[in-house]
């Protein structure tokens, strides 16, 4: 063999061999996920307890109304002032309820002259016909008389309470210990009958509503123990609970009362706080709610392969504590990045160099 051929060969050999023990080109599209914090799904029962958003409301609670028409005089209290049953909150003009009064008091003391009048004429008639000097025609006469005169005085003494009652209603007062939540007049301003005044409650005693699928109240009638979550975190646990036996025809759900202690603070009416109570629990995947990525209406997570990083959508079921349930987008198995910010750098970093 030539030489020169020979040596061509050789070179040929070595840079095959070179070539062979030459690095792998890395994977431009591969991510560093190294540091990051991940959460390995796995399929799980969610449990006996399933989380409901309640709405906190007074056992006690009011709206105050005008009973009768007139001007707004004066207002004692105003919003968040607390009361005692029977404290006066407002008073209106009472012109025309004093003028009502007096006519009935005067109507009042004609028919009880009347009736004195008729009852002494009675007597007499019924003396005279015991001894035979009147006919039975002028007996019962004067018994017609006497009956008529003592239906007008009552009639009369009707008129006057109903007055009184009218008078009264000008005077607008507290009907339990609470605390005035609204005002819905100014001084001076006319009020008629049905007209709010004010709203009130008794904050010493609460409860919560909740309203469930027809399904999920049917739980509670053996099941009778529910948990508040209030906003510190702590459990509260309630075993008063009411279950309306009707269910709403439109929406199809039953509305729930779960009875506070009455020791529970730092709850006012209105506010809303998370309520645990029973379901019959099913298989699902359970992922802490602060990894979930939340734009606009879409929820999504960080999923997280060996060198990748892809946004994915979800839909969710309920929430459980601090958890919720996804119920497809997630296979179980597969891993989600626990700090979603961290990931999203991440990405950024990436596309910033491609």
């Amino acid at each position: 063999m030539p030489v020169s051929r020979y040596f061509a060969i050789a070179f040929f050999v070595a840079c095959l061999s070179a070539c062979s023990d030459a690095p792998t080109p890395a994977d431009k599209s591969a991510i560093n996920i190294e540091g990051l914090a991940l959460i390995k799904t796995a399929s799980i029962t969610t449990g006996n307890l399933r989380q409901w958003d309640g709405v906190v409301e007074a056992v006690n609670q009011a709206t105050l109304s005008a009973q009768t028409s007139g001007r707004v005089g004066s207002l004692m209290v105003d919003v968040n002032d607390a009361v005692k049953a029977g404290d006066v909150l407002a008073r209106f003009s009472n012109v025309e309820q004093m003028s009502g009064q007096n006519r009935a008091l005067a109507a009042l003391s004609a028919a009880q002259a009347q009736a004195t009048e008729a009852e002494a004429d009675y007597k007499r008639m019924n003396e005279i016909y015991a001894k035979r000097l009147i006919s039975k025609a002028q007996y019962e006469q004067s018994i017609a008389r006497r009956d008529a005169a003592r239906a007008q005085l009552a009639s009369a003494r009707a008129q006057l309470s109903e007055s009184s009652q009218q008078l009264d209603y000008t005077v607008i007062r507290a009907p339990f210990n609470g605390v005035i939540g609204q005002r819905f007049v100014q001084v001076g301003e006319t009020v008629s009958p049905g007209q709010a005044i004010f709203g009130m409650n008794s904050p010493e005693q609460l409860r919560v509503r909740v309203t469930l699928p027809q399904s999920e109240a049917a739980l509670l009638e053996n099941n009778k123990i529910a948990k508040i979550i209030l906003d510190d975190g702590k459990e509260m646990t309630v075993e008063n609970i009411t279950v309306f036996p009707d269910a709403d025809p439109d929406t199809h759900t039953v509305t729930v009362r779960l009875s506070l202690p009455a020791s529970t603070k730092n709850l006012k009416p209105g506010v809303t706080v998370k309520a645990l109570l029973p379901t019959s629990g099913n298989q699902g995947l359970l992922i802490p709610a602060n990894s979930l990525v939340m734009r606009s209406e879409v929820t999504s997570v960080y999923v997280i392969g060996e060198n990748s990083i892809r946004l994915r959508q979800i839909r969710l079921g309920h929430r459980v504590g601090d958890q919720v349930q996804v119920l497809s987008g997630l296979n179980p198995g597969e891993s989600i990045a626990a700090d979603p910010l961290a990931a999203s750098l991440r990405l950024s970093e990436k596309l910033a160099e491609q």
